[in-house]
């Protein structure tokens, strides 16, 4: 597997310039960073934004927010879900609109068709953080900027944590939020930036239409790659009456183009073109239909999470999904061909495709009575994280991590194959005040995953005025726990009905990793002649480590023989010059030394 390495931040001293200006010269963000959803709640400031922390600093407190709140007056954006690009740190984000599907809202100007939006999809947005970072880094960094005037000054100044100890912190929004603006919700962010690219519009998908009024499906979005999403989406049916056929959904979300105007729907796949940037359709891959009766599904899932993961050893790509049943919630992998058609459930070498989640398998893993909360895939060793909660049990806890591991994804006879669970870890914070050690973060919904780092970020809705820890950083390889206290005035977060299951959600990025490249493609711990015949036979045709895909990317093309040359030596790379015929690669490479592939395997 390729190795994820982290660059350490560089600590570079910057020229500041007028507000107008964004500075070239920026360095570009490094190191790890958490993007946190406020979907509702009744605290202005952070309501229907993404907050932005570095997480080597959160008792610093937030780094800036983007505001995302209306498409006009009155329109508000209903946020369903987060994701991250995990190297760039591109945010997307999925809002519910309800409504007759396709049919244009028209709630603007009348005459004004720019403002007209299509109804009952999903708006899909995007946040470019490396330059909003830039912008901040080069115009507010290390400035009181209500001092120096450097933000709008009709709004109000950040509090608690935003307050005295971020004299640096603004609110980006995409429209004026305070000096003309008629929405007193709007006006109330802090420290108001008007800056139009902070968020785009890029595209609006097609959903499965789920006629309950409340609440809304909470979505569970995946990133894929840079063309590709993957969505976890509401059943086709109301609730009560769901069943096998109009079951929960996945969905795969495309970019059609980078231009607006080529979506097309027919109001069950597809997309629209209304108010967007590029083109985006979504299509349905599968149900979920993990409730079943003597194998036959009955329909009525009720799917918790997903993890969205593309093996580079075998090529195997799917998402991992987590379904609450109230006891041995059970964990499964659906599998999509890289066109992103649905294959099914990729069965087990247990003889199963779906397991039953314990509260602690390395103890006991016949219990059947664990309460799953998340599910991440390790990126560097395709393990499962899983976040199992203490909700469901007798006595109140903490909540814990459980690791599977997974030993390939392909063991020849199509299945994927389990190795060892792990310990399970606890979340182990330091309360403050000590009265309320008897109160337990119960629920891990609320949490994202460090892959690089092999962390688990909490964070902490914010029962009560004591009760002040709102991030917590779970070590995973040393069991530590390290609390901050206090670090966003967000103690109304997740307030809203379906906070209970859902609510906010987080996402997890780090920009400056490096992937290590891996020419190996026999995987026998040499780079050599059998590994260029692999790439030769899948130029243009392979799409995997296995068939000669160096880089990761996905594709076999020049750039993985690039990567074959220098890890195979300079005698070799001047032997295949223009890449020749197998038998004379074997001629001219007889005799030269291979270099060791240094990278992590499973």
């Amino acid at each position: 597997m390729r190795k994820t390495i982290v660059q350490v931040k560089t600590g570079i001293l910057l020229t500041f310039y007028t507000i107008a200006l964004i500075s070239t010269a920026a360095a570009a963000p490094s190191g790890g960073f958490l993007a946190v959803m406020n979907e509702s709640g009744n605290n202005s400031d952070s309501r229907l934004a993404i907050t932005f922390f570095d997480v080597d600093e959160f008792d610093q407190g937030p780094l800036f927010s983007v505001f995302i709140g209306y498409e006009r007056p009155g329109n508000r954006r209903e946020l369903s879900a987060i994701e991250a690009d995990p190297v760039t740190g591109d945010i997307y984000i999925v809002g519910f609109d309800s409504g007759t599907p396709g049919a244009v809202d028209n709630l603007g100007t009348p005459a004004e068709l720019t403002d007209d939006d299509s109804s009952g999809d999903y708006d899909l947005y995007k946040i470019d953080f490396a330059s909003l970072y830039g912008n901040w880094e080069t115009n507010y960094k290390g400035k009181d900027v209500r001092a120096l005037g450097l933000v709008d000054p009709l709004s109000p100044a950040p509090t608690g944590s935003k307050g005295a100890a971020n004299t640096d912190y603004v609110t980006y929004a995409p429209t004026t939020v305070s000096s003309t603006i008629t929405f007193t919700h709007e006006a109330t962010h802090s420290n108001a930036v008007t800056l139009a690219s902070s968020v785009v519009k890029i595209g609006e998908i097609n959903r499965n239409q789920n006629p309950d009024a409340a609440p809304f499906w909470q979505a569970d979005l995946e990133f894929v790659d840079s063309q590709t999403l993957f969505i976890l989406d509401d059943s086709n049916e109301a609730t009560a009456n769901d069943n096998a056929a109009n079951d929960h959904a996945y969905r795969m979300i495309k970019r059609v183009s980078t231009s607006p105007g080529l979506a097309t729907s027919n109001n069950d796949v597809g997309g629209y073109n209304n108010t967007t940037t590029q083109s985006w359709e979504s299509s349905r891959a599968g149900l979920v239909n993990l409730d079943t009766v003597a194998g036959v599904p009955t329909g009525h899932s009720e799917p918790q999470d997903s993890a969205f993961y593309t093996d580079p050893v075998t090529g195997v790509r799917g998402a991992w999904v987590m379904e609450r049943d109230g006891g041995g919630d059970d964990v499964a992998f659906f599998q999509v061909t890289p066109a992103g058609a649905g294959v099914g459930y990729r069965p087990f070498s247990t003889g199963e495709t779906a397991f039953a989640l314990d509260n602690d398998p390395f103890v006991d893993a016949t219990t059947n009575d664990g309460f799953g909360d998340k599910i991440f895939v390790d990126q560097d060793s395709g393990d499962l994280i899983m976040i199992e909660s203490s909700f469901g049990d007798p006595t109140p806890g903490e909540v814990g991590v459980i690791r599977r591991e997974v030993l390939s994804y392909d063991n020849g006879s199509g299945q994927i194959e389990f190795g060892a669970w792990s310990p399970k870890v606890i979340l182990n914070p330091v309360k403050d005040p000590a009265s309320e050690a008897g109160v337990f973060f119960e629920r891990g919904y609320f949490s994202s995953y460090d892959s690089v780092n092999d962390k688990v970020y909490f964070y902490e809705p914010g029962n009560s005025p004591d009760f002040e820890m709102e991030v917590y950083v779970l070590d995973l390889a040393t069991g530590l726990t390290t609390s901050f206290l206090n670090v966003d005035d967000s103690v109304s977060l997740f307030t809203t009905a379906t906070s209970a299951t859902h609510g906010d959600k987080g996402a997890f990025f780090s920009i400056g990793a490096v992937a290590t490249d891996d020419a190996d493609f026999d995987n026998d711990n040499d780079v050599d002649g059998n590994d260029f015949l692999i790439w030769q036979r899948g130029f243009s045709v392979g799409n995997n480590n296995a068939t000669g895909d160096a880089d990761g990317n996905g594709v076999v093309d020049g750039a993985d023989l690039a990567v074959w040359k220098s890890q195979f030596g300079a005698a070799a790379a001047a032997a295949v010059g223009s890449v020749p015929e197998p038998a004379t690669l074997a001629m001219g490479t007889l005799g030269c030394l291979a270099l060791a592939a240094a990278r992590r395997r499973r």
